[in-house]
């Protein structure tokens, strides 16, 4: 009886076995419907906070649908989109399905470089070099940790994990730390470009991937974000968006710093109550200049209003 037991158990393991190698393919890039949203820290903005500038940021990449041709070689050139703004980076990706790599390109005959941003292919204890943003010739290097599978979007997708990779990420008002993972078809939790920032359009320090979509499904959604798009960048949904305004005391103009929040309405209210200023905002400006000359000197209330809620500002006029 015992031995019939045994027998069940290395069937029905082999049997489960089977069905994992049977239903598991391996997931390539969709490279003409994939959209990643992505939050990070200015690292300059970051150095200097008492210029109180805006230093958070949303930004989304997309590929365009056109081929790209770079020295002969057939790419999609990925597509730069922040506050609501399309650019052209000329900056090419490719997928290698045989050898499950992700290439990166940019430039044409002498000035043609590409580099390998992914490799699906690594094993648990191969190591993988990283290039920094701010220099081409140093190199981090990291461990393959361990590798399973996670099913997104209705299909099963290998994962691999770093060794001791911890990634702190700040946002205005919250921290957190999430493991930088690999995962085919999607990319790094921690940014697309996050293996090799060398080659990222901006200059990031504190990254991550927010949530990655294709077509009109959202696949990966990065549980320490409300939103796929934030403004806010809260847990708490129901928190106020966070303003700054400076100089405070002003005398003939303020500027309003809106963190990355979205407002279409900008109100001045005196002490008594009655608003002395209202102006229309688009509602994709970072930030905004507001002319004093003619206020009577005193203590008013900014409010802000638009798609990411309310905020108020209390403002000194001299």
């Amino acid at each position: 009886m015992k031995r019939y037991l045994l027998t069940l158990a290395v069937l029905a393991i082999t049997a489960t076995t089977f069905a994992q190698q049977q239903t598991y393919h391996p997931v390539p890039f969709d490279l003409t419907n994939s959209v990643w949203y992505e939050y990070y820290v200015d690292i300059d903005a970051y150095a200097i906070k008492g210029a109180k500038v805006n230093y958070y940021h949303f930004a989304q990449f997309m590929l365009d649908s056109n081929d790209l041709y770079l020295d002969g070689i057939k790419y999609h050139e990925i597509i730069y989109i922040s506050n609501g703004i399309s650019e052209h980076t000329g900056l090419g990706i490719r997928e290698d399905t045989a050898s499950r790599r992700i290439y990166v390109g940019r430039g044409s005959g002498n000035t043609f470089e590409e580099t390998l941003l992914y490799d699906f292919s690594v094993n648990v204890g191969d190591t993988v070099k990283r290039g920094l943003y701010y220099n081409y010739s140093i190199e981090n290097i990291y461990v393959v940790d361990s590798i399973d599978t996670v099913t997104l979007g209705g299909v099963p997708r290998k994962r691999i994990h770093f060794h001791d990779n911890d990634h702190c990420v700040f946002t205005r008002n919250d921290v957190f730390d999430i493991d930088e993972s690999w995962i085919e078809g999607i990319g790094s939790t921690l940014g697309l470009f996050h293996p090799s920032l060398i080659w990222a359009e901006t200059e990031v320090e504190e990254n991550v991937l927010v949530c990655y979509s294709n077509g009109d499904s959202v696949i990966y959604h990065n549980p320490h974000f409300t939103d796929c798009m934030p403004t806010a960048s809260l847990i708490n949904p129901d928190a106020p968006p966070r303003i700054t305004a400076y100089p405070n005391p002003a005398k003939d103009r303020i500027t309003f710093d809106f963190g990355g929040a979205r407002f279409s309405t900008l109100r001045m209210v005196n002490a008594a109550g009655a608003t002395v200023l209202e102006t229309a905002l688009t509602g994709h400006e970072p930030q905004h200049t507001l002319q004093l000359k003619g206020l009577p000197s005193g203590i008013y209330s900014c409010i802000l209003s638009g798609k990411d809620g309310t905020a108020t500002e209390k403002i000194i006029v001299e």
